[in-house]
């Protein structure tokens, strides 16, 4: 689940990007701006607007899709270890009949 949401929100910012660029006219990209930040665009005010526009033109390297890096792997693992660990550590602590052959293995 994390991967898929993060291969998601890095093809939506992709995709938002690329809108901006090829925005024709100089009001479309302070609406695309704002609809694809919608929490902040509430503080932003119009040179705001063009500034971001700005640094968003000047991009050049962007790749073709938004692919899965190290970082997401490790993201996952983590949740993984989160969600899962604990309940497996609960389980064999109340599992008195694994916790009683474990302890009588490791005596001899």
């Amino acid at each position: 689940m994390h991967l898929m949401s993060s291969v998601t929100e890095r093809g939506r910012s992709l995709s938002t990007i690329r809108e901006i660029q090829s925005a024709a006219t100089l009001g479309d990209p302070h609406s695309i701006i704002s609809d694809g930040l919608p929490v902040v665009s509430s503080s932003l005010r119009t040179d705001d607007f063009e500034r971001l526009r700005q640094e968003l033109l000047r991009v050049r390297d962007l790749p073709a899709s938004g692919k899965l890096v190290r970082e997401d792997a490790f993201g996952a693992l983590g949740v993984f270890l989160l969600v899962f660990r604990p309940r497996f550590h609960s389980q064999y602590r109340s599992s008195s009949s694994i916790g009683c052959s474990w302890r009588c293995a490791c005596r001899t």
